[in-house]
């Protein structure tokens, strides 16, 4: 299958994009979420039926604001689509914001609805409805202890998407026009900073932002339609410069973890095609690699150690362009005999792209993760602004952050 083509596409949108891909993929998967073990699916019809149903149930005006908290699961996803299909715009907020914090993004943005994960967030809501009077909803997913809960301004995905196919029944071509209605240049989102200088403030974001960040990362390393992502970005952030533009514009088959705890093992059932942790995550990682290395016995430590050193010189011959017979061949056992088995502890040996963003990164954790075979490269830039620059994975210069991105603001 031939990479997806990134450029032109300028009248785009997320709510065009999410129909052309019900119309050209319908019966495909388009996402994946783990439940009690097992990898429930969602075709691209699903998708839009979900986003279309939950969009009607709203009620929403354009230019509304909702705040959305929660960790990645599909209902985050329909319930952002389905905000800015009816011309209002998303603010995710991260799960971890205490009551004071979730009160002033509620004030800021002059909210009007909340859509929350599950009890622990809703608890936060209840707790500060009185001093938020612009709040007169808080729609929650997972209703578990939330069975006995009698606040009038509580109501479940699940009655919402009830209400939008009752409200379809007389307006059957509502949604498909304010999919037509929606436009590049229109604010969908708002990203707030972290408020290390004062209060944190909000970034807002056009669909042109978004998708142009996303192909500004990927205009380097194309990826293919139907490959595999696992989302563990917040979506209050890192999932709106790669899960959610290009999940829409490649398309991608998203797949969510079942608990934030459970990362690691989910991505090694799934193998993903592209991978994107934080700095944090990666150093995470290969002190895990490292520690398992030295527990391992003496045989394997040491066999371990010589792939490694294998693997940090072919890495150096790549970034001077040409790799010897000679070093390709040792390569190649090192790789066969170890570097495989570690790669496919990892849940990486399918990828062929990996991120890396946010913070600095030193040159040995690039290095090191080259060495075992996994692709990693730099992306940086600003909320603002987009990604600015990028590193091709054929072009690897340790040294820099890489090239200027296509049309860079």
């Amino acid at each position: 299958m031939k990479p997806v083509n990134l450029e032109g596409c300028e009248e785009e949108t997320f709510p065009r994009l999410l129909r052309r891909n019900y119309l050209m993929y319908g019966d495909r998967v388009g996402m994946r979420k783990k439940d009690f073990g097992i990898w429930q699916e969602y075709t691209w019809k699903d998708v839009y039926e979900h986003t279309k149903y939950f969009s009607l149930g709203l009620g929403l005006e354009r230019g509304d604001k909702v705040l959305i908290i929660g960790n990645n699961d599909p209902q985050y996803y329909w319930a952002e689509w389905a905000i800015q299909t009816a011309g209002a715009i998303a603010i995710g907020i991260y799960v971890d914001s205490l009551n004071d914090e979730l009160k002033y993004y509620i004030n800021h943005t002059e909210a009007k609805l909340v859509i929350a994960e599950d009890q622990e967030q809703v608890d936060k809501l209840i707790s500060i409805k009185a001093d938020c009077p612009t709040l007169q909803q808080v729609i929650y997913w997972d209703i578990k202890g939330l069975w006995f809960y009698d606040e009038p301004y509580l109501v479940s995905f699940e009655q919402i998407e009830e209400l939008g196919r009752e409200y379809e029944k007389e307006h059957h071509a509502l949604f498909e026009e304010n999919i037509e209605q929606t436009e590049p240049d229109d604010v969908c989102v708002f990203c707030y900073s972290s408020g290390t200088t004062g209060l944190p403030k909000g970034s807002m974001l056009s669909y042109r932002n978004c998708l142009g960040t996303s192909r500004g990362i990927l205009s380097f390393n194309p990826l293919r339609p139907h490959d595999r992502y696992v989302t563990y970005a917040s979506p209050a952030w890192g999932a709106q410069l790669i899960d959610i533009p290009a999940g829409l514009d490649v398309p991608l088959i998203l797949h969510f973890p079942e608990e934030p705890e459970t990362v690691q093992e989910d991505i090694r059932d799934i193998g993903p095609s592209l991978l994107f942790y934080t700095t944090r995550q990666w150093e995470s990682l290969a002190k895990n690699i490292q520690v398992k290395a030295e527990d391992a016995p003496r045989w394997k430590r040491m066999l371990f150690n010589q792939a490694i050193k294998v693997g940090l010189k072919v890495t150096e011959y790549k970034t001077k362009g040409v790799v010897p017979l000679l070093w390709k061949a040792l390569y190649s056992l090192a790789d066969l005999v170890i570097l495989r088995s570690v790669r496919d502890h990892i849940g990486t040996p399918y990828t062929r792209l990996c991120f890396v963003g946010g913070t600095l990164v030193s040159v040995e954790l690039l290095k090191f993760f080259h060495a075992i075979g996994v692709p990693l490269v730099i992306f940086y830039g600003t909320t603002e602004a987009g990604v600015i620059v990028s590193a091709p994975v054929k072009d690897i210069k340790f040294n820099t952050l890489g090239k200027v991105a296509p049309d860079a603001c």
